[in-house]
């Protein structure tokens, strides 16, 4: 995605240029495609640009909104849904990028915005009358988004490197985010390797007052809610692939070539089963990279698969004939090659250290190839593939084919989740 990052200089002084300079600088990667900043008076904000989806083209920010300075990173679920909302014509849609719908939903509903965009997102806003910065990452949190609090002064970006580049910042590491990495303990979302710098956690907003004062609020929870109660089995399935299905379809509007991740399970299994078929219907093929060990045996006990293989390549060839299915096996990396490409781009140790190296091998493979978007399953063990004994993926795979081609109404609801 593309990059944000600001300062606000809650004291009344203006904001440096060169500081956004140098934030821009040091996260230069995230925007390929170009990117511009603006300055008002306290506010400082900028943004690097990424171009997947067609609107991109037509992305310019910072976007100055009747409230004041918006800048953020979009892949809105709920596209069609805003462009009604503000009765903007089908001509004039195609020239709206995701980010500049997100600065008309901030004039409109202020601080209660989040609510009202669905998808990948984060955003940082300054409401010119309030005298206030807000901050806000969408409910599963696809993007990053940072923050710095320094003696008079709050700095925000998409890259710790933006924060790190700030001038006068002392730079020490938290230990404690350290050792929960190294414990594979991950309960203070928060934190990182550095102390004073936060992540704002998903589902969260900030408010940042003009007295320095900071307010921070939970959005979205998946908890508290009353469960769905359907009479018949068959409409549990069929809400499922309902939802499952608008999910997938929403990740596809790229105007570039889509790969995914294919692992033998059924997270990432089943978000191929239900993207071949969409890109079939538009005439697109799907790549589907797997993962298989360079030296066999692999090593791994009878109760794993460490070559998955087999299992990616029957969920492939069941998905469709549009799929192609490309190995990985990763010969040109190594363990701890993989674990500095991860360090290089997060600033800190992550989760998993041992398959860094064939996950850059993967990335790296799409990116040479052009691919504008990578589909994966992330949240699929607590989802899709939190229980069973695998059994269900062959069934889903069944129901997925039933159902995408089952009739016209179908297809018509389909094509309206766009």
């Amino acid at each position: 995605m593309s990059g944000i990052y600001g300062v606000y200089r809650y004291n009344g002084a203006p904001v440096d240029p060169h500081w956004l300079a140098r934030m821009k600088e040091a996260m230069a990667y995230y925007g390929p495609d170009g990117g511009a900043c603006q300055i008002d008076g306290p506010i400082g904000m900028g943004h690097l640009l990424l171009q997947i989806n067609p609107e991109d083209a037509f992305d310019r920010q910072p976007v100055r909104g009747e409230r004041g300075l918006v800048v953020s990173t979009a892949r809105l679920d709920n596209r069609d849904a805003l462009l009604e909302s503000f009765h903007l014509s089908a001509a004039e849609a195609g020239e709206r990028s995701d980010a500049y719908l997100v600065s008309l939903a901030f004039n409109r509903w202020g601080e209660e915005v989040c609510t009202h965009l669905e998808g990948d997102w984060t955003l940082a806003a300054w409401d010119t009358r309030e005298r206030r910065l807000f901050l806000a990452r969408d409910a599963v949190g696809t993007g990053a988004l940072y923050y710095f609090e320094g003696l008079d002064f709050f700095a925000f970006a998409s890259s710790l490197k933006a924060l790190l580049a700030i001038p006068g910042i002392a730079v020490e590491s938290d230990r404690l985010r350290l050792a929960e990495v190294l414990a594979a303990w991950q309960h203070d979302a928060e934190l990182t390797a550095y102390k004073d710098m936060r992540r704002l956690v998903w589902a969260h907003a900030l408010s940042v007052a003009s007295d320095g004062g900071m307010r921070m609020r939970r959005f979205w929870s998946a908890e508290g809610r009353e469960p769905l109660r359907y009479r018949r089995d068959e409409e549990y399935v069929e809400a499922f692939l309902e939802h499952y299905t608008r999910a997938v379809q929403n990740c596809l509007r790229s105007q570039k070539p889509v790969a995914a991740e294919l692992s033998g399970g059924r997270d990432s299994g089943s978000v191929v089963a239900m993207a071949a078929p969409l890109l079939a219907r538009q005439g697109r093929d799907l790549t589907a990279f797997t993962s298989v060990p360079f030296y066999p045996p692999d090593g791994a006990s009878e109760l794993y698969r460490g070559n998955e293989w087999d299992l990616a390549h029957a969920t492939a060839t069941r998905a469709g004939a549009n799929v192609q299915h490309v190995s990985i096996d990763a010969r040109e990396y190594r363990v701890i090659q993989g674990i500095e490409h991860l360090l290089d781009i997060h600033d800190g140790p992550l989760h998993g250290a041992i398959n860094h190296y064939w996950l850059q091998a993967m990335w790296e493979a799409a990116s040479r190839s052009g691919y504008g978007t990578l589909l994966y399953g992330t949240m699929g063990n607590a989802t899709v593939s939190w229980s069973g004994n695998g059994s269900a993926l062959l069934a889903l795979l069944e129901a997925t084919q039933t159902w995408l081609c089952d009739c016209s109404s179908t297809q018509s609801r389909i094509h309206g989740w766009s």
